[in-house]
């Protein structure tokens, strides 16, 4: 989505109001006319870029007398852009972020947080890295001091580096006994096969070297490739202030001494007189297509005392705005709270599954939606119970979801999951570490190009998540809805993936999907 912000060039506390641009969706809405980004409009969120190209995100708490704020530092790099001699060193790389620095000790810096009662963690994905403070208004100027700290001024200690990459193998050792994100795995490995996207996020294959690991740290954590999103208690001037006084909007990057970071070597080249070994986590899982473009994968593993399955389709990217909405309202149908088709089907009907549920995730270039239940390896086709013959989860399953895609929601489903939606969307919006967390993913998914437009020291605003129900759900119909299945829901873009042991075989497998769904 290509989106227009409304902005000005800042000239202390006076200016003039920018001009509105056209919004690239599939709905038109106004973009706000306003020039200073003194918060006035709960639906708009205010955006800064510094002169040091750092991007500032502002949005108010919906709940400014609990005087809290999330601060999240979002850094536009992940997984699916590493090179292949560095994969996990983005991962590796938000956890050297915790350690100390030239000025100050871990202890000291972590001190800040516990001692104000901050919470504060770190995640990484295919596409970003985030780390998210969530503390009180009053205390938010001494965490952002420390986090600073932490990001700008990280020396990479060789020993806490090598303990570090240890501990990160640790994580993928307890990847081969967590069928859950072995299931996910799988799922990437599918729809995602040949890109970027189908690596783990956080597998080290190799040790990595630690001049190759600082120098792909200063290369992409400068300012112009961070964005902080902060939602809070405190005023849009208050929290700018804060930042402005900050080094994050401050902090010069270093020049990179050493050639581009960014090539990819192919797997077997020869790094310095060390082999880049074979990427062995996929190379566990088996897969096999049918006639009709339908993607199986099974990771066989005895021991684990249920199967986990998967039925997943490719989608679209984070900035489809329009389709991603309603793949929400989509989803809402298939499981929502104690109810939808999956929970309906499977454990009110027939008693086979405890919590199915259905899920999405999008990035910049591709996103997926999958359901996801789990069941023992005796059930998962057919079963005796008490003399009688019983159809397992997975003929439910694929008669359920060829139903879906044969006919869609009923008028009545529809009604229910916008009510649903709406409800959902009303109690996310009193979480801070979500609006903030939405906000950042939003700017470098959806907005990034729109800021380049943006010149430093320029304010703007955006739409935020509030606005979302009114502008894409609660008009959506069901013919769009049809339009929408018929878009994803196909075989080319479809994979069944299973995670255990007694899993039947492929031409089974192809001839249970074949019966009961998704044949065209």
């Amino acid at each position: 989505m290509k989106s227009s912000f409304s902005k000005k060039k800042t000239r202390g506390k006076r200016g003039t109001c920018g001009k509105r641009g056209p919004r690239n969706t599939q709905k038109k809405k106004r973009v706000a006319k306003k020039g200073k980004c003194e918060q006035k409009d709960a639906k708009k969120v205010c955006v800064k870029k510094y002169a040091n190209h750092l991007t500032l995100i502002y949005e108010p708490s919906v709940s400014p007398e609990l005087g809290l704020s999330c601060i999240c530092l979002f850094v536009n790099l992940g997984s699916s852009k590493e090179p292949d001699e560095l994969r996990g060193v983005s991962h590796l790389i938000e956890h050297m972020m915790f350690k100390a620095t030239k000025k100050s000790s871990e202890y000291k810096l972590l001190k800040i947080f516990d001692s104000t009662g901050a919470r504060f963690n770190a995640y990484t994905n295919k596409c970003l890295t985030c780390f998210y403070i969530i503390c009180e208004t009053a205390h938010m100027k001494e965490c952002l001091d420390a986090f600073a700290e932490m990001v700008i001024h990280a020396i990479f200690d060789k020993k806490e580096t090598e303990k570090e990459q240890k501990i990160v193998h640790e994580e993928n050792m307890q990847r081969e006994d967590d069928p859950e994100r072995l299931l996910y795995d799988g799922i990437d490995i599918a729809l995602f096969d040949a890109t970027s996207y189908d690596k783990p996020i956080d597998y080290i294959h190799r040790p990595l070297n630690r001049k190759k690991v600082m120098e792909y740290y200063w290369k992409y954590y400068v300012p112009s490739n961070m964005a902080l999103s902060i939602v809070s208690s405190a005023s849009y001037s208050e929290v700018e202030k804060i930042v402005s006084g900050n080094p994050f909007s401050k902090y010069i990057p270093r020049v990179l001494v050493s050639g581009s970071m960014g090539k990819q070597e192919k797997i077997g080249d020869k790094i310095g007189d060390k082999e880049v070994v074979e990427y062995h986590p996929n190379a566990q899982f088996l897969s096999e297509k049918t006639s009709n473009g339908v993607e199986m994968v099974y990771y066989k593993k005895k021991g684990f005392s249920t199967v986990k399955i998967a039925v997943a389709f490719r989608t679209c990217p984070w900035k489809d705005i329009a389709d991603r909405e309603m793949l929400r309202l989509i989803k809402s149908v298939f499981a929502r709270g104690l109810y939808g088709r999956l929970f309906n089907e499977l454990r009110n009907k027939h008693g086979l599954a405890y919590s199915p549920t259905a899920g999405s995730e999008y990035y910049d270039k591709m996103g997926k939606f999958g359901i996801y239940t789990e069941i023992e390896s005796s059930k998962l086709l057919e079963y005796r119970e008490g003399g009688k013959r019983k159809k397992g989860v997975l003929p439910i399953l694929f008669r359920l979801l060829g139903e879906f895609i044969e006919h869609g929601p009923t008028a009545k489903e529809w009604e229910d999951v916008k009510g649903f939606c709406h409800g959902e969307e009303m109690i996310s919006m009193e979480k801070i570490n979500h609006l903030a967390d939405y906000n950042g993913r939003n700017y470098w998914l959806s907005l990034s190009d729109a800021n380049r437009e943006m010149g430093v020291s320029e304010e703007g605003v955006i739409d935020s998540f509030r606005s979302y129900w009114e502008t894409y759900l609660k008009t959506a119909t069901l013919e769009e809805c049809r339009k929408c299945i018929a878009k994803y829901f196909i075989p080319s873009n479809m994979c069944v993936v299973l995670v255990g042991g007694g899993l039947p075989s492929f031409s089974t497998l192809e001839k249970c999907i074949g019966r009961y769904g998704c044949r065209k």
